[in-house]
């Protein structure tokens, strides 16, 4: 088992958008996280910087492959590019 950190940088004042969409997380995005293989997955914020966390069967690059073919998770990336930064700060 792998782990797996990451950061989301989010665009100023978009944390309590980005907060509710966490918190109302759909059982369908649930499903296709245990099913991609990701395991005690924890979002965190710290004002505009969100601290992801999880642990990875068997590794990272697996888990990261199966989550790209779930529908569910194209969807919720695109519904939060409003809110977040892409990797060259825009």
């Amino acid at each position: 088992m792998e782990r797996l950190c990451f950061l989301i940088h989010l665009i100023e004042d978009t944390g309590t958008e980005y907060d509710q969409r966490h918190d109302d997380i759909l059982p369908e995005m649930e499903a296709a996280v245990a099913a991609a293989g990701l395991r005690n997955y924890s979002l965190f914020r710290l004002g505009d910087l969100a601290v992801g966390y999880a642990e990875c069967e068997a590794n990272i690059e697996t888990v990261l492959s199966k989550m790209a073919t779930f529908d569910v998770e194209h969807r919720s990336n695109a519904s939060l590019e409003h809110v977040t930064k892409n990797s060259d700060g825009e």
